[in-house]
């Protein structure tokens, strides 16, 4: 049985770009609640997310774990520090399916354009894209990778680490959040689409009900 012991950690840099893309691509999308519940495939999300991750790479933020046994990347993080050029950028991508959009949406409204406005400061990392292999799943793989993420933030000066979620324990089980907290909410059940006026998350079960900002802070 795969286990985080038989795992090297390494800080990832534009070298690494072929096998990070590979593993987001092949199960980055099938994870990702908000994609699978409208059906988000990965020809939707390849073309507004993944040609951005050279970008974040070049920051040399992000942390890979790679097995001992065939030097192959089983888990990621991509930690992305606050860029207004980036997310001109991002914004920029949009408008490539109606899904895309749809699930931007629901981002903006929870504030993924105004966390320095949020967080109070600009030193912070936005983790995204977090990804595991199937075969490494609920080992505690992903947790390592943000401990080890909050380490290095650290050690950089950043402030406090910020991440998205579709996940309604980080309400009901603080105390398993490892030191992140809730900044803010939104029921999906009651969300209405700005521009259809429709409740398009509605359909969305427990635990994958609650869409959440959630935040670390480091200092």
């Amino acid at each position: 049985m795969a286990s985080i012991t038989n795992l090297t950690y390494k800080l990832l840099s534009v070298k690494h770009l072929c096998a990070v893309r590979n593993l987001i691509e092949e199960h980055f999308t099938s994870t990702f609640s908000l994609g699978v519940y409208l059906n988000w495939t990965k020809e939707d999300s390849i073309p507004a997310y993944y040609p951005r991750i050279e970008s974040f790479l070049k920051q040399g933020n992000s942390l890979g774990a790679f097995s001992d046994k065939d030097a192959k990347l089983r888990g990621v993080v991509i930690n992305v520090e606050h860029d207004n050029n980036e997310r001109i950028k991002y914004d920029e991508t949009l408008h490539i399916s109606e899904k895309t959009d749809t699930i931007n949406r629901l981002m903006v409204a929870i504030g993924v354009n105004q966390l320095s406005e949020i967080l109070g400061t600009k030193k912070f990392w936005e983790m995204r894209m977090g990804t595991v292999h199937p075969s490494y799943r609920r080992k505690g793989l992903m947790p390592e990778l943000i401990k080890r993420s909050t380490v290095l933030a650290k050690q950089r000066g950043i402030e406090k680490l910020v991440r998205f979620q579709t996940y309604n324990k980080a309400l009901k089980e603080p105390s398993k959040m490892d030191g992140f907290e809730v900044i803010r909410h939104i029921e999906l059940e009651n969300y209405l689409d700005p521009v259809t006026g429709q409740k398009v998350f509605s359909g969305m079960k427990p635990p994958n009900d609650v869409q959440v900002l959630i935040a670390k802070t480091l200092t």
